[in-house]
């Protein structure tokens, strides 16, 4: 962050400077009291489990003077303080982070929004853009109400590019987050079956995503998955006089069309193609016949296909953005690929939801066990689908069991009834067992792997599947 005045913060968060000068210099704001920022304003966060503000005294014993507060009550401020006063400090950071992001007109923002590969698709377009740029993007996924001010108070001079992924798990969530934004450029990777508990349906999922649409300016330009749910409602949506870039693999009618030609462990190989017209010949100005990204996955090559249109918007050489996707490495805990103790293991546990169980169990399949080994698929709940979970968690041991799954151990709340189907519709129904915790799963998963399988590792993070990843690691063999 560049230097703003207390001032500056008070304007934008309509606050009231109870203690100390507007003039006090402020050099970034932190919601964490356990990381002070010397020269930096706490900002005293109020969260389901914590209030920030019973940190503050803390937080002075560490050096910080300059503190943004919603209220004054039993707390101690040391002399010399600084204080801004705010309605809520959660949205007051966005307000702040909004007014900052305002004072770089000409940086071109790429917001990214979607039901599936939001971080991926993130991370490969700032690699392809930073073969012509500095480029900012969010840490990890921190795509909430405080990751995406976090990412916009750390823009500089020195940037030209931003890119932040933008989540959602609840209507309206997103109308705030794009206006803090304000983005120049939008990219919807696809709509999917995400947070039904709170979005009722796949057309609850279009309303909100679709956002993103509303929020490009007249000079904007949409990315968007024409092979997705709702690609004509959420074009709607988009001003008259911004542009729309389609990209697809599955219909005929989008812009760059992608064509899978292979998966293996060094990653998902595929061509492209320039407009509908041209299936069958490349046009003149594509001139890599094949293109390789690392994480693994046919889905993987819609990810790839956005990162490519954005850059070829923003005039980055043909040539760089094969080489950037060639070399961004994988996400972590998505579409991993590890060779531990002679097992591949495809780690994909940092969310889930139907369509990316989906797109797993296809990696998985596309992957090729050495001699005498076998397909694993370890499945765990699935978070946030309401009404519906147990349905979708059906859904996926049917699928597991017709994709060539040998193994599949089901973890969880409906690991039961997940067994039950792969019985009924698997090849190999003995080779299904169920666990209630995680911790019982531990104790066997030992015994149901073996040198040369291929085992996949899915599930939402709450269920801490990376638990299993370090099970193996430490397994000997």
């Amino acid at each position: 962050m560049e230097e703003r005045t207390l001032e500056f913060m008070r304007k934008a968060a309509d606050g009231k400077i109870l203690m100390g000068s507007g003039e006090t210099i402020v050099k970034e704001i932190f919601t964490d009291s356990r990381a002070p920022v010397l020269g930096g304003a706490f900002l005293a966060v109020c969260g389901d489990r914590f209030d920030g503000h019973d940190f503050i005294e803390s937080t002075a014993q560490a050096g910080c003077r300059v503190f943004i507060v919603s209220r004054t009550e039993g707390i101690r401020f040391p002399e010399g303080s600084s204080v801004l006063c705010v309605k809520d400090t959660t949205l007051a950071y966005g307000q702040i982070a909004a007014a900052y992001r305002n004072d770089f007109p000409g940086l071109k923002v790429i917001a990214v929004c979607g039901s599936n590969g939001k971080t991926t698709t993130k991370d490969l377009i700032a690699a392809v853009l930073a073969k012509k740029g500095k480029v900012l993007s969010n840490l990890k996924s921190f795509n909430n109400h405080i990751g995406v001010p976090q990412t916009l108070l750390q823009i500089t001079s020195d940037h030209q590019y931003a890119v932040v992924e933008v989540g959602t798990n609840h209507p309206g969530e997103l109308v705030p987050l794009l206006k803090w934004i304000a983005p120049t450029h939008g990219v919807l990777t696809s709509i999917g079956n995400e947070h039904l508990e709170f979005f009722k349906n796949v057309d609850g999922v279009v309303a909100e995503e679709g956002t993103l649409a509303e929020s490009l300016p007249e000079n904007g330009v949409l990315f968007i998955n024409a092979d997705s749910y709702g690609y004509e409602t959420i074009c709607g949506r988009l001003n008259p006089k911004a542009r729309k870039i389609s990209i697809g693999c599955k219909t005929a009618n989008a812009d760059w069309i992608g064509r899978l030609l292979g998966i293996s462990c060094q990653g998902t190989t595929f061509e492209i193609f320039h407009k509908a017209k041209e299936m069958g010949g490349f046009q003149g100005d594509i001139h890599v016949k094949t293109w390789q990204v690392r994480p693994l996955g046919a889905h993987q090559v819609t990810n790839a296909l956005l990162a490519i249109a954005v850059a070829r918007e923003l005039g980055v050489p043909e040539n760089d953005i094969a080489d950037a996707l060639r070399e961004c490495p994988p996400s972590d805990m998505r579409a991993q690929v590890r060779s531990v103790n002679g097992m591949t293991l495809l780690v994909d546990c940092y969310n889930a939801n139907l369509d990316s169980v989906y797109a797993a169990l296809e990696t998985l399949r596309s992957l090729q066990p050495e001699t005498g080994g076998k397909r694993v698929a370890i499945l765990g709940t699935m978070g946030e689908l309401g009404e519906t979970a147990c349905e979708v968690h059906k859904k996926v041991a049917h699928r597991a069991a017709v994709s060539g799954v040998d193994i599949a151990l089901f973890c969880g709340q409906y690991a039961d009834e997940m067994k039950a189907v792969f019985e009924r519709e698997g090849q190999t129904p003995s080779d299904a067992k169920s666990f209630d915790t995680l911790e019982s799963l531990l104790k066997e998963v030992d015994s149901n792997v073996s040198n040369g399988d291929c085992v996949l590792i899915k599930a939402s993070r709450a269920q801490r599947f990376e638990k299993i990843v370090e099970r193996l690691e430490g397994k000997k063999l």
